[in-house]
């Protein structure tokens, strides 16, 4: 990999490439969303060969896979001083994610109208959008005559961890007066392990999934 980006990206750290500045950010950012497409499928079957859930995959190795060079990028800048510039870093990467690879994703699903229901039944009928916000196996949650389960990992459920992660993140600085103590990344790491335990719990059905207001399944 590094061997095809060495001979496909211009090096804008020389000279005599800087102006291609541009390019080497489009081409960077092409190559970016192609190793991500492939690690994407990679462990959607490497999950289907090992039993393991689509949940539980991208709770752990996607996300570590997608996160990590935001972890690196963080702790360098933070190791240069620029600690502001670390945790904003962190946090605007994610406000992108949720905002803008989400967001148009969602658009065009929008845009394209249906999809085809039964992949997990014997119900065939074509319903308003893929997505299941409110954490139902099926694509149809409303489709008569199917039983419906409750699975960890929803839309809803995934922002409202959001929120609350956010809250705690914020109750956190007003209690350090504005600074981030190892107290606070024991407070964050215990947090993300424990989250992680449940969907795992949960996704193997060892136990079950927190549902809020009937269907909204964290």
């Amino acid at each position: 990999v590094k061997g095809i980006l060495f001979y496909t990206v211009p090096n804008v750290h020389d000279p005599k490439y800087a102006k291609y500045y541009l390019l080497t950010l489009g081409l960077a950012t092409l190559w970016l969303a192609a190793q991500a497409y492939v690690m994407t499928i990679c462990l959607n079957y490497l999950g289907c060969a090992l039993g393991i859930s689509q949940i539980v995959m991208g709770n752990t190795l996607g996300a570590i896979g997608t996160s990590f060079p935001n972890l690196v990028a963080s702790v360098i800048t933070a190791k240069q001083g620029f600690a502001g510039m670390s945790v904003c870093q962190a946090i605007g990467s994610n406000t992108f994610n949720i905002l803008i690879a989400l967001g148009v994703n969602w658009f065009f699903q929008a845009i394209a109208g249906n999809c085809l229901f039964g992949s997990r039944s014997s119900v065939t009928e074509w319903c308003h959008g893929c997505f299941m916000p409110t954490g139902f196996q099926g694509s149809c949650p409303r489709a008569e005559g199917y039983a419906f389960t409750g699975a960890p990992g929803s839309i809803l459920g995934s922002s409202l961890v959001v929120l609350v992660c956010l809250a705690i993140m914020i109750a956190a600085l007003l209690c350090t007066k504005g600074k981030f103590t190892k107290y606070s990344a024991y407070t964050f790491i215990l947090w993300y392990f424990l989250w992680l335990a449940y969907q795992i719990l949960a996704s193997f059905a060892v136990m079950k999934p927190i549902c809020v207001a009937g269907d909204i399944c964290v």
